[in-house]
């Protein structure tokens, strides 16, 4: 049906027109999502990395986590930059190129919208943090005046699992020591910084939206790599978390 002119009656196709769009975006969807199935998210390399959290100094904690995200935001850019021409990614990654410093990946990746601004402020955060304990000899751990207002200003990643224990009992929880507060904060950023990587470039590049890319924030639909990934950061949070308070209902 048309209007004079020529012009369709958009009235009476709309139904058929939705159709069809919605036909596209799905397809604009999968794209994306077979994207993101190629990244190669390291699950076996983060669990070893946390595995051994517990058992580290303060200040060993700092450097360990904060080199682990400097190399995963390298692995994301070199994945998302399909750096096929060697010579140029040595120069971009080495002495003054574009990408030597991890103030620089932070920057480039936040401006190319590949990670969030919350991520981004997280990793300078545990940048301020890694830096303060590799410089000053005499910081003796978190309790440190500077580092534990660093860690303060950190998300407060802790506070959905704090959100799953009884109101009526949350005040049998000890309050948490600065170290743990970096610990569970450090590792989601992590794992929220993995996420941008494989995910927001590739949403972009199909032009849909992020969450459409990984299940619109049903964890049952996320893509098994992702829901790993949050396992794997659930089992880091809990060390720090009384479980027998935690309800599973």
């Amino acid at each position: 049906m048309r209007h004079m002119g020529g012009q369709p009656d958009q009235t009476k196709e709309t139904p058929l027109l939705d159709r069809v769009a919605e036909a596209i975006y799905r397809v604009q969807v999968e794209n994306a999502a077979a994207l993101v199935a190629q990244y190669d998210f390291q699950l076996d390399r983060l669990q070893r990395v946390f595995n051994v959290i517990p058992s580290e100094s303060d200040r060993s904690l700092a450097v360990l986590v904060f080199a682990l995200a400097e190399d995963l935001m390298l692995c994301g850019l070199e994945f998302n930059m399909k750096a096929n021409c060697p010579k140029g990614w040595e120069t971009a990654t080495s002495g003054n190129g574009v990408l030597a410093t991890a103030s620089d990946r932070i920057s480039i990746l936040e401006l190319l919208a590949w990670i969030t601004p919350a991520v981004a402020s997280q990793l300078r955060l545990m940048k301020n943090i890694r830096n303060h304990f590799a410089h000053h000899a005499d910081v003796n751990g978190f309790a440190d005046q500077k580092i534990a207002g660093w860690v303060s200003s950190m998300e407060p990643s802790e506070k959905p699992i704090i959100d799953l224990i009884p109101e009526d009992r949350r005040g049998e929880m000890p309050p948490h020591s600065p170290r743990e507060q970096f610990v569970i904060r450090a590792t989601v950023a992590i794992i929220s910084l993995v996420t941008d990587i494989a995910v927001l470039p590739a949403a972009s590049a199909f032009k849909v939206l992020p969450r459409d890319v990984i299940g619109g924030g049903d964890f049952d639909k996320l893509p098994d790599p992702l829901k790993q990934l949050r396992r794997v950061a659930a089992d880091v949070a809990l060390t720090c978390m009384p479980r027998n308070l935690i309800s599973t209902g």
